[in-house]
């Protein structure tokens, strides 16, 4: 990188269009990796 201070100014200034995004991503991602059964890893498969 050639000129970090910019980079970091420009990553300062464009922070407030990302600002927003948050509030349409999914509440807890790693809900999906829920099961409804219980597993026995003592079982081979």
């Amino acid at each position: 990188m050639v000129d970090w201070q910019a980079a970091a100014q420009n990553w300062i200034l464009n922070s407030i269009n990302f600002k927003d995004n948050t509030t349409n991503s999914p509440p807890n991602r790693a809900k999906h990796l829920n099961t409804a059964t219980d597993k026995d890893y003592s079982e081979p498969l």
